[in-house]
């Protein structure tokens, strides 16, 4: 959700790709192939949005709730969006609501600690599936 209190600047996420996949929204359904769908639609608009190479992405969080069954999950987008193998991948594999906490302040740390002094325009991209 976008709001001055949270910082988010913008959603990459439309009703269409949720009309076109049910899957995402419903928990009864198999969604893992969706979610990847979903996952390189969002990214492929915040990178246009961000203006910059898909190849300047130095750091890859990826989180998900689906367990043992998204293994390589983060490769398979690292493979999607035509990023060397070697880009830092983290994937959090965690239950309920506390991924996505976890994943703003692990792209918070690194934005600011790790790469302020070499890019002070920093902008985070998360994937929640």
């Amino acid at each position: 959700m976008e709001g001055q209190k949270s910082g988010i600047e913008s959603i990459h996420l439309d009703e269409e790709l949720i009309h076109t996949h049910p899957q995402i929204i419903d928990k009864y359904l198999p969604s893992l192939e969706a979610h990847l769908v979903s996952v390189e639609f969002a990214v492929w608009k915040a990178i246009a949005e961000w203006g910059r190479s898909a190849t300047d992405i130095t750091h890859l969080i990826f989180s998900t709730y689906f367990g043992c069954r998204a293994l390589s999950m983060d490769l398979q987008l690292v493979t999607l969006l035509g990023l060397h193998p070697s880009v830092s991948r983290i994937i959090l594999s965690t239950h309920g609501c506390s991924d996505s906490g976890r994943a703003l302040q692990l792209a918070k740390e690194i934005a600011e600690n790790i790469y302020t002094y070499r890019q002070p325009s920093i902008k985070a991209l998360l994937d929640f599936s």
